[in-house]
């Protein structure tokens, strides 16, 4: 099973030890914000995303074998 972005993020912020409100400053967002994201609420833009890598020291690789995420229902 493919791991969502989110719970990549927050693994590899953990792995780091930066705390939500760290990561939150360095990307422009609040604590929730960054909550929103780990907790699958809210996607990342590929801006945010770039921007993780950079602070997190990682590659956006790391985030390609990820499960994209649901796409909304057109009923």
């Amino acid at each position: 099973m493919l791991m969502r972005i989110g719970e990549a993020v927050r693994i590899k912020r953990l792995t780091k030890g930066y705390s939500q409100e760290y990561v939150g400053k360095k990307l422009g967002i609040d604590q929730t914000g960054v909550s929103r994201i780990e907790t699958g609420k809210a996607d990342p833009s590929f801006g945010q995303l770039h921007q993780f890598s950079t602070i997190a020291e990682c590659s956006l690789h790391d985030f390609a074998d990820c499960e994209p995420p649901p796409s909304p229902d057109h009923d």
